[in-house]
């Protein structure tokens, strides 16, 4: 993921399981320069570090380091997989259902729907 790479909103139970919540008083006083619901990579002591400011759950930054970060794209990939299966499953339904009753569904369709 590149430097600053925007992130969908997974909670803090997403990130409790693989990064540490810093809330130091130096942490929470630099929170503010970081980006927002960014993934940011910072080079510490020739070590790679990776920083998320949650600035609307926690208000707090997580920190993890490059194994915290592998598991973390690796759920995220995860995430993506069973979203785009879900989304087949629903594609596949909503194209079986047509076929086995096109003309119901158009008449549903054609009726004075509320709100719709």
């Amino acid at each position: 993921m590149p430097r600053g790479e925007g992130l969908p909103s997974f909670g803090d139970g997403f990130f409790k399981a693989i990064f540490t919540v810093a809330k130091t008083p130096e942490m929470l006083a630099r929170m503010k320069k970081l980006p927002a619901h960014k993934m940011i990579r910072h080079m510490r002591h020739g070590r790679p570090l990776y920083l998320y400011r949650d600035a609307a759950g926690c208000r707090c930054v997580w920190v993890g380091d490059e194994a915290a970060y592998r598991r973390f794209r690796e759920l995220f990939r995860q995430a993506e997989l069973a979203r785009k299966k879900e989304k087949r499953i629903w594609e596949t339904h909503w194209e079986a259902t047509r076929a086995l009753a096109p003309d119901k569904i158009d008449d549903f369709l054609d009726q004075d729907l509320p709100g719709f």
